[in-house]
């Protein structure tokens, strides 16, 4: 039984490895640059959207210039799956958009797996659905510029303080536990919402971590579509590796020990 660290000094002295993993058995939080994901590239697939629409009699949202960012998974046998969506807020404001998209999403069938290293791997890729542009008589359709949100500091220099936050409240040497975050990023450029999704650190508190992720201080650049701030969630996947050293400090403590005759 692995015991549990006696001293948080001690602990920090361990220095675990928190970091982004990918394997083929694991999904890419975007696809590899460069790498398409629809066949015929976005033109056909808003082509497709417009076609679909058409063919299940959709019908103009009332509101206009709702948009909603689908998130999708791509499987590397190329079927596509929703990814959940926990920004609840951001639903009820594009509900006509988002309900569009779960109509249309089981039409589409041109998904190309993305490849690390020529294996096809599990990917997920973000669709605008914007029922503006698929009821457009335009056929043809420009490609969004999608800008991420941009940390002042780097996005490295704050994945690095979110690493020293996780691995300040772990308290068990064990090895590929994992955890995904969820950040969600304002227009404003705050960090405006905090989920931890998926987490096997069982010692850690999702409040009080979530917390402590939201009091980063810094200023972020928003995420924006050609130009206009938008809400953005960054996808943030951690895994603790075994450490032997630290292993071997904590059964050092915990032997017996023995008086001089």
């Amino acid at each position: 039984m692995i015991s549990r660290f006696r001293s948080l000094s001690a602990f920090l002295r361990c220095l675990f490895l928190l970091f982004p993993v990918i394997t083929a058995a694991q999904i890419l939080e975007k696809y590899p640059y460069g790498q398409g994901y629809y066949n015929g590239g976005l033109n056909r697939l808003n082509e497709e959207l417009k076609e679909i629409a058409k063919a299940q009699s959709l019908k103009p949202c009332a509101e206009p210039g709702e948009r909603y960012p689908m998130a999708v998974l791509v499987n590397p046998d190329g079927r596509a799956r929703f990814v959940k969506d926990f920004d609840t807020l951001n639903i009820q404001r594009n509900k006509c958009a988002y309900d569009m998209s779960r109509i249309l999403l089981p039409h589409l069938k041109g998904w190309i797996p993305a490849k690390v290293d020529g294996i096809a791997v599990k990917a997920i890729t973000t669709v605008n659905i914007v029922p503006d542009v698929i009821f457009s008589p335009s056929r043809k359709v420009m490609a969004d510029i999608i800008l991420e949100p941009n940390y002042k500091k780097g996005n490295g220099n704050f994945h690095a303080q979110v690493k020293h936050i996780l691995e300040s409240s772990l308290a068990y040497n064990v090895d590929r536990r994992k955890v995904e975050l969820a950040v969600v990023i304002s227009p404003e450029g705050k960090i405006d919402d905090v989920q931890i999704r998926n987490t096997q650190l069982s010692e850690i508190n999702n409040t009080k971590l979530a917390a402590a992720i939201k009091s980063i201080k810094g200023v972020w650049r928003p995420a924006s579509v050609n130009g206009i701030p938008v809400r953005y969630t960054l996808l943030l996947n951690f895994q603790q590796d075994f450490n032997f050293d630290i292993q071997r400090e904590s059964e050092h403590r915990s032997m017996p020990k023995h008086q001089g005759l």
